[in-house]
């Protein structure tokens, strides 16, 4: 498995002097959701250069929760881009934009299945969660697999 599926880039944003890790994460596309309706709505709302989405991707993605940061940072070209490379970087390859999160399954079979904590779970990317529930579902093909040869060992025997 390639450590990248699990292990998100390392992302800064530097305001004012400080340098601010950014990343996207349940957490933070819970709280897009929240304000744009979908996460779809907000990455479209964002793809617009709509001054409102980027800072609201700049305060999920920061987790910025002091408003006077957002008027230090200087919003460009290259913030957008860097804020789109974030993005990419947290869902995965194969993710349809039109697509609806169910986030009770999410929360309540998929953090179990994989023994998440609450803050295991929220501070997940959604490319982390996929690439484990895919590991979990070749681990039952393969399981599936040993118990239909061991249920047709067990019949030739009883022949």
């Amino acid at each position: 498995m390639n450590l990248e599926l699990i292990k998100p880039k390392e992302f800064t944003l530097k305001i004012g002097r400080k340098e601010y890790p950014i990343r996207f994460t349940l957490e933070s596309f819970a709280y897009l959701e929240g304000v744009f309706g979908s996460v779809e709505n907000a990455i479209n709302t964002f793809n617009e250069r709509n001054q409102e989405a980027i800072i609201a991707f700049l305060i999920a993605g920061l987790k910025l929760d002091d408003a006077n940061m957002i008027s230090k940072i200087n919003i460009d070209e290259n913030l957008i881009l860097l804020l789109a490379e974030v993005i990419q970087d947290a869902l995965p390859d194969d993710y349809k934009f039109d697509e609806n999160w169910d986030w009770s399954l999410l929360y309540y079979i998929i953090r179990p299945a994989l023994n998440l904590n609450e803050d295991e779970f929220w501070n997940s990317t959604p490319k982390k969660l996929t690439s484990f529930i895919r590991i979990l579902e070749k681990q039952k093909e393969q399981h599936e697999k040993i118990n239909n040869q061991d249920q047709a060992v067990e019949a030739f025997k009883s022949w």
